[in-house]
């Protein structure tokens, strides 16, 4: 069985109408993205979901989702980048686990480990139906176009995580 390993803030910030949403309530951000992640299982059965956020939601470690997907907030000092790297070192049949997030160094140690990794633009227009502009989920194969990831930072972006990362819990 396929394992598919989704970077959830990654992803969140990726997506333009989830990230407007979040930037207002980062609880509906990420419920979105569990949502999506919801929709993409129960079209693909033969596949495991785990969504993985940094640990700012409920208790650290803590586990919750809908059918099909597992979600996991990462426990203090890891980060989700940290988990996500240690599950796919721990993964059995690593050419089966698939790693959607366009952080370089998740991205990377997936690669270096035998995972398939896969941009959160193209996991977007995966949901949607639409032609990815990066790697497929269906091929793993990379469409033309522009990069995935921005180059610069937005100040709404920079604002935002400089709130998130504050928060003492």
């Amino acid at each position: 069985m396929s394992q598919v390993l989704i970077d959830g803030h990654n992803v969140m910030f990726a997506w333009e109408g989830v990230r407007q949403a979040c930037l207002k309530d980062p609880k509906t951000g990420r419920r979105m993205v569990v949502e999506a992640a919801a929709r993409y299982q129960a079209q693909r059965p033969g596949r495991k979901v785990v969504v993985v956020f940094d640990g700012r939601e409920g208790m650290p470690g803590s586990a919750e989702g809908r059918p099909g997907v597992r979600v996991i907030y990462s426990k203090p000092p890891m980060n989700a980048d940290m988990v996500i790297r240690e599950m796919v070192e721990k993964a059995q049949g690593k050419e089966e686990v698939w790693v959607v997030s366009s952080d370089r160094e998740v991205q990377s140690h997936a690669r270096a480990c035998g995972a398939k990794v896969f941009g959160a633009k193209s996991f977007e227009a995966e949901m949607m139906g639409r032609t990815p502009s990066g790697p497929s989920l269906r091929s793993g194969r990379s469409a033309p176009g522009r990069s995935e990831k921005p180059t610069r930072m937005r100040k709404m972006d920079v604002d935002f995580w400089l709130k998130v990362m504050s928060e003492e819990h």
